[in-house]
């Protein structure tokens, strides 16, 4: 009765006979509603259901060029167009909890989860602080880190770093995070340099504003989770914020590690770092512009792909191991299995959860790149509040 409402008062059109079918019940409730959210006519905001907000990069692993960036919900343009819908300008900009205009793939920065812990297994892997056979017990509440102790959902038992990629074992990389080193800032140190090489500490190299412009870099040199950014998130809070609540400690270097605590991350920035795996470690600055030509077709301006290096080269068989790690996340008993199941590409994949609001659910988020032997494009997509823990 409600969808027919809706559609008697223009809410809803009545394309296809959706009035008919309604009264013929030819469908369910739920099947009218999701055609007529994916004919856009209702939104997730309208039927009150949270998450409301999504969005997916789509880059072109050998050259950086971003093919698809999506920010869901969009808004209708035609209305700032010429004159101004003043109405719909404040209602999209401040009335709309789903900040509309906002940019979600470049501008958007959350923290991006279990996706992230192919770089604490890199760490891990190239500062001797495990091995590929380094067997870890999962204990599932791990205390070394002090507390509040931190944990597993549920015993992964002992584990290598291929398992505890595909399964996303949190005990495994809380338990590398400590090993990194013999004291706390030995420990996150090590972790900022791989965090830095994924490019977790820049733009990403797009022709529009991003999500590191917001930062002077200058009193901000660091926007990854570190204790410099720990320091200034605690001080533009609170100036008199005291060194207990500004200090770094191994529990924000442990959370760090499975992408949680100070994390802080675009869409656009995690999808380049899965390309970066991808390509054995080759990065590539992303790009929208291809090519710039004049009124005559001459062509005055073309994007060369230049990889971005910072220095550092990583083992053959550590690629090997986070590329499997990522393909056993699909395939076998991973975290993304029977979402992959049948797919006809290899893909290689992390999935990925964080919280942020303990009163809602938590942003899940994919990062994968396919073909598996021969990688061609990354995919990222992130859905806030949209898993529970």
């Amino acid at each position: 009765m409600v969808l027919l409402a809706m559609v008697d008062i223009g809410v809803l059109s009545d394309y296809d006979d959706f009035s008919a079918r309604i009264l013929a019940r030819r469908g369910t409730a739920n099947s009218f509603i999701i055609e007529k959210l994916r004919m856009g006519e209702l939104t997730p905001q309208m039927l009150n259901i949270d998450p409301a907000t999504g969005s997916v990069v789509v880059v072109d692993v050998r050259t950086g060029a971003v093919l698809a960036a999506v920010s869901y919900p969009s808004y209708d343009i035609n209305k700032l167009a010429n004159s101004i819908d003043t109405e719909y300008f404040f209602q999209i900009n401040g009335d709309d909890p789903t900040r509309p205009m906002i940019n979600h793939p470049f501008m958007e920065s959350l923290a991006p989860g279990s996706t992230f812990k192919m770089i604490t297994a890199a760490a891990g892997l190239e500062t001797g602080a495990i091995t590929s056979t380094t067997r870890i017990h999962d204990g599932v509440v791990f205390t070394r880190a002090g507390s509040p102790a931190a944990r597993c959902m549920s015993s992964h038992g002992s584990i290598n770093v291929v398992q505890t990629i595909s399964t996303s074992c949190n005990y495994f990389f809380f338990e590398t995070a400590m090993r990194l080193g013999s004291s706390q800032l030995q420990r996150i140190d090590a972790l900022n340099d791989f965090m830095a090489f994924f490019g977790l500490n820049e733009r990403t190299g797009v022709e529009i504003g991003e999500f590191a412009d917001r930062y002077d870099r200058e009193t901000t040199p660091n926007i990854m989770a570190s204790p410099v950014y720990k320091e200034f998130v605690h001080l533009r809070r609170n100036p008199l914020a005291l060194q207990n609540q500004r200090g770094w400690f191994d529990g924000d270097t442990i959370r760090t590690a499975i992408g949680q605590a100070y994390n802080n991350t675009s869409l656009a920035m995690m999808a380049r770092y899965i390309a970066q795996i991808a390509n054995n470690g080759v990065r590539l600055p992303l790009h929208l512009v291809d090519t710039v030509r004049n009124h005559t077709g001459e062509i005055i301006y073309q994007t060369i792909s230049v990889p971005n290096y910072t220095g550092m080269v990583l083992l053959n068989n550590t690629w090997e191991i986070l590329h499997q790690g990522m393909l056993q996340a699909t395939e076998g008993w991973g975290t993304a299995t029977s979402h992959f199941r049948g797919f006809p590409i290899q893909v290689a994949g992390k999935t990925g959860t964080a919280e942020q609001v303990g009163t809602r659910l938590s942003h899940t988020s994919f990062g994968g790149f396919a073909p598996f032997c021969d990688p061609q494009i990354t995919v990222y997509v992130t859905v806030p509040f949209a898993q529970p823990d």
